[in-house]
């Protein structure tokens, strides 16, 4: 069925936020159960579609999505620390965020971007010199995970 519209899968938005049960409003029990049904509903129409969810939090928090709810979810600390070392030429930053990445992870559970759709262009971040941003992109492209590029980054 999705097969009929060219679908392979879907990126899912803020999916710690699906389900408020009361007082809780993020990472509920109750979340997790609709990710697992939506998982399961997908998998039957279309076997190997793939669902990306956005955790807008640390690698802590959205590593408790995979591979359960998701097959991967985007890499916020360690774009942010790329964008930055980039930036400061300070490389620390990003050491630790890989570091603690590849503790946190499985293979090919982790979406990996330097910029989304809610943040600033990496361009608008690094400035519109070229050698920063070729080397973001190639690190983005060169590092662990499955890189995702948004909205026109490619071409600053």
């Amino acid at each position: 069925m999705l097969d009929d519209v060219g679908v392979d899968g879907f990126r899912l938005d803020a999916i710690r936020h699906l389900v408020e049960e009361g007082s809780a409003q993020v990472d509920t029990a109750a979340t997790h159960t609709w990710l697992r049904d939506f998982r399961r509903a997908i998998t039957e129409i279309t076997p190997g579609a793939l669902l990306v969810g956005e955790v807008y939090d640390v690698g802590a928090s959205s590593s408790q999505y995979v591979p359960e709810d998701v097959d991967m979810v985007f890499d916020f600390d360690t774009a942010e620390a790329t964008v930055d070392a980039i930036g400061s030429g300070q490389g620390g930053q990003l050491l630790t965020a890989v570091g603690d990445a590849a503790r946190l992870f499985g293979r090919g559970e982790r979406a990996t971007f330097l910029t989304n759709h809610d943040q600033e262009r990496v361009a608008s971040d690094l400035g519109e010199e070229s050698d920063a941003l070729a080397l973001a992109g190639r690190m983005l492209m060169a590092g662990p995970g499955v890189p995702f590029v948004y909205y026109g980054e490619e071409i600053g």
